[in-house]
């Protein structure tokens, strides 16, 4: 059986798409509406409850293609086309509903972002591969192995087992944490600060769209452009000045969570948010300058990091260079709470000295 793997950042990247061009469409009026200016609160809070909802809405589509065994393209593209029209159905009042009807751009309103969702949909399924479920594995074999190997044929557990090898195939149990990886830390720092960039052209495109709201002019699409490009170079900006700090703290967070011995995603998305702000603190204030635009970047590339890095066994124990025998007791040994008493080479000749007398 196959089947399309379940990939949750990208379907968090595909509603982030979704939601800047719900946010152009919006503030540019290019789906048959009349412009509306935001604030920049308001623009971010919008992006993200229309990326949240486009991505449960998706999710929801995949989990049931999963189920049902389907995995065409266009499955996939009829699910991001009506992910989109929901979504944009369901972020757009009841009285831009009826102006769009009443100018006749219904059809136009509908269909752009169909075609949006369609892609994303497409590219969904291109870029998740197959999970190659292999019905030939031996699980049954496999339970036998682990409780011969482990020692216990009854099945209970034993966590000492670590590594077991059935078959052709291996399996590990034993603890975990991720890689530590320089390239996939500066790989997932340029992802973390190319997000920077999404971020600012939302807010660059906000500003043309209430510049041109106060001086009760129409946006052009040239302006929109001008706007995006504005936004692309100030944000590369950003990017370029919060480029070291980034990938700073996303190392940072990194070994804090090997320390604390956590693997999640959940856990490397925390800490990646919280990273900046800490370091503010830590440093009184002195990195708010940087921080402050560090803080969706840092999140970003921790998630990223987590998903490029991947799992490795965690190290035991390093090996222990021992120079005499007798040292090789317990921390609470009597051994290490008393000395042996050594007399002179002429005491040590006559007869000992230290024998117990008999009762």
């Amino acid at each position: 059986m196959t089947q399309i793997q379940t990939r949750y950042l990208t379907i968090a990247c595909a509603g982030l798409v979704f939601g800047l061009y719900v946010l152009v469409a919006f503030v540019k009026g290019m789906s048959g509406s009349a412009a509306v200016a935001l604030t920049n609160d308001a623009l971010v809070i919008k992006l993200l409850g229309i990326a949240v909802v486009f991505a449960l809405v998706f999710f929801a589509g995949h989990k049931a293609l999963q189920k049902a065994e389907i995995s065409h393209y266009a499955a996939y593209i009829f699910l991001g086309g009506l992910a989109a029209i929901l979504v944009h159905i369901l972020h757009t009042s009841h009285l831009v509903l009826e102006q769009v009807v009443a100018m006749g751009n219904l059809s136009i309103y509908i269909i752009e972002p169909a075609i949006v969702g369609a892609l994303l949909g497409a590219g969904y399924r291109r870029v998740s591969a197959f999970t190659d479920v292999d019905e030939d594995e031996d699980v049954d074999g496999l339970a036998e192995a682990y409780e011969r190997q482990a020692g216990h044929p009854d099945g209970a557990i034993d966590d000492e087992a670590g590594l077991i090898v059935h078959g052709d195939a291996a399996y590990f149990e034993g603890p975990l944490q991720v890689r530590t990886s320089v390239l996939a830390l500066i790989f997932a720092t340029i992802v973390g600060c190319i997000a920077n960039v999404a971020v600012n052209i939302v807010f660059r495109v906000g500003s043309v769209a209430r510049f041109m709201e106060q001086s009760r002019r129409i946006i052009s699409g040239d302006q929109l452009l001008i706007g995006v490009l504005e936004g692309t170079l100030s944000g590369l900006a950003y990017a370029l000045l919060t480029f070291l700090p980034v990938m700073f703290l996303v190392l940072l967070a990194h070994m804090a969570l090997r320390a604390l011995r956590q693997h999640s995603y959940a856990a490397y998305g925390v800490a990646g948010l919280l990273s900046s702000p800490a370091a503010m603190i830590l440093t009184g204030g002195a990195a708010a300058s940087i921080g402050f635009f560090a803080v969706i970047p840092a999140m970003v590339a921790a998630l990223v990091y987590r998903k490029i890095a991947g799992l490795e066994p965690a190290p035991v124990a390093e090996d222990i260079k021992a120079r005499n025998r007798r040292d090789l007791v317990g921390k609470n040994h009597i051994r290490r709470k008393v000395g042996r008493v050594v007399m002179s080479s002429s005491e040590a000749t006559k007869a000992p000295l230290f024998a117990k007398k008999s009762p």
